[in-house]
């Protein structure tokens, strides 16, 4: 009887074994198949670089100040003593991107009329005993804001400089302080403004803040429409015709002339070119010239020599290699630039490279999975295009997640 049971319980050890093995490795398998990856990092293979500034020669004039820049860019090189001279009616340059912020108008708008009023007709005859630039008006007579703008930019007038001015702030000291302020808040410390026109030479700036000014001027579309055109025609005086004879010369698209008893010649021009695939508007002032003649045909002399120190970088190219990922049961996939990144670049400054990666799972080929970046070191600037993987990850197989049951 003793050897009977005995022979029983042996059979009950048999069957719980394999019933323990088998919790065993269903607990394993089920372990391997939802174990997710873990975090994968990637390494660069870019080595971070340094494009070096180069020696930069302009041929600047050989009187008063200069300067040099390129807009959206700012101001890239300067000479002289960049100290306050007078603007003469680059001023208007001013008055219109405060008209134009106060009364905004959109491409191909002329928006309200301006009614003359005595004051105008008054202001008008002032001039004119001053000998002052000036466009006809009449008592009464309805001029578009647009063709006030255009008698203000084209013909230089002193005064529709004062029209407008009085037209959008009120009056003329409630222009000055508006225009005083909006030059602080853009940076443009040496800027004072004492009259919208420019004829008082108690108006004045350096011509670094002026080169910034046109900078900025030039990214308005209804300025820069009106500085690039020829002539127009407005009521009572007719055709009117732009002071710049620069203009389509070497690219000049404008901007504007300036002389008084202050400053004998005085010009900011902007200029389009083509920097590989890109078009820029070199932006550039002088003055302190001997007379406007002189100053218009310096700045043709100006911008040759500054295009020379322009040229078009490429930092990166779509599909270039910048790192890898090891990605388990797929081996080695590479991180690629998903983008060319190329702009223009001057010669004088210098510029670093660098490239971050993130930590990945899984991911799709198109997803971005780190930075190429490209910094200007003087503006400290910067650009960048985003970087993506050669081709997607994807889950191991059965046979992998069974031999890697922690993803690893």
């Amino acid at each position: 009887m003793i050897v009977h049971m005995a022979k029983r319980s042996g059979g009950k050890k048999k069957l719980l074994v394999p019933f323990g093995l088998v919790m065993v490795v269903g607990g394993y398998v089920a372990l391997a198949l939802t174990q997710p990856l873990l975090s994968i990092t990637g390494k660069t293979t870019f080595t971070p670089t340094l494009t070096k500034a180069e020696p930069v020669s302009l041929t600047w004039p050989g009187y008063g100040e200069s300067s040099i820049g390129v807009a959206g860019y700012g101001v890239l090189a300067t000479n002289g003593d960049q100290k306050p001279l007078p603007t003469a009616s680059i001023a208007k340059v001013m008055t219109a991107l405060a008209v134009l912020r106060q009364r905004p108008l959109h491409v191909g708008e002329q928006g309200p009329d301006i009614v003359i009023t005595q004051d105008d007709i008054d202001t008008y005859r002032n001039f004119v005993a001053s000998d002052g630039s000036v466009v006809g008006i009449a008592l009464g007579e309805h001029i578009s804001e647009y063709q006030a703008l255009q008698a203000l930019l084209l013909p230089s007038a002193n005064n529709m400089a004062v029209t407008l001015a009085r037209w959008a702030f009120g009056s003329i000291d409630a222009y000055n302080t508006y225009a005083n302020t909006y030059a602080k808040q853009l940076g443009l410390t040496s800027i004072n403004i004492t009259d919208p026109s420019g004829y008082d030479v108690k108006t004045v700036a350096s011509s670094h803040d002026l080169t910034l000014l046109g900078t900025l001027a030039m990214l308005n579309p209804v300025f820069a429409e009106i500085v690039a055109q020829p002539s127009a025609t407005i009521p009572v005086e007719g055709k009117i015709t732009n002071y710049n004879f620069m203009l389509g010369e070497n690219g000049n698209v404008g901007i504007k002339t300036g002389n008084n008893d202050g400053d004998l010649g005085a010009f900011l021009f902007a200029s389009k070119q083509q920097i590989g695939s890109q078009t820029i508007t070199l932006v550039g002032t002088i003055m302190g010239g001997p007379d406007l003649a002189t100053v218009l045909r310096n700045s043709g002399t100006l911008t040759t020599s500054a295009l020379a120190e322009l040229k078009n970088t490429n930092f990166v190219t779509a599909g270039q290699k910048l790192g890898t990922y090891v990605i388990p049961g797929q081996g080695a996939v590479d991180a690629v630039a998903a983008s060319d990144l190329s702009f223009p670049t001057w010669n004088g400054m210098a510029f670093t490279s660098s490239v971050s990666l993130s930590p990945i799972k899984n991911t799709s080929a198109t997803a971005q999975v780190g930075t190429f970046t490209v910094t200007n070191t003087t503006t400290h600037i910067s650009s960048s295009v985003p970087i993506h993987l050669a081709s997607a990850t994807q889950q191991p197989s059965l046979k992998w997640k069974l031999l890697h049951p922690f993803g690893n």
